[in-house]
């Protein structure tokens, strides 16, 4: 059962939830994800990226957000995923993209 903050789950990043089979779903994710799309996403999140952010120091679930946020945008079907499939996707796209 996953823990929340912020409407966010925090086991979000923990790649021990991650199985070895799951890294096959990973390499059709980074088929169907628009690369430049990411990278604006990316763009938009400071907290993810800018070194002298506070958030990017400090707050991890500034980070957990913004990765919830980029993985709503970058896919499409997103709004018809389940918690479970929403998490996953938020794990592939950033331990594998």
């Amino acid at each position: 059962m996953s823990r929340f903050c912020r409407g966010v789950p925090l086991n979000i990043f923990d790649r021990s939830e991650i199985k070895p089979t799951i890294f096959n779903e990973a390499c059709h994710i980074s088929a169907c994800v628009d690369t430049e799309l990411f990278i604006m996403e990316i763009e938009k999140e400071e907290c993810l990226w800018k070194t002298n952010s506070k958030e990017y120091m400090v707050d991890r679930y500034a980070k957990a957000k913004a990765w919830v946020n980029i993985a709503s945008r970058v896919f499409n079907e997103w709004d018809g995923f389940n918690k479970e499939e929403q998490e996953l996707k938020c794990k592939l796209i950033k331990f594998c993209l």
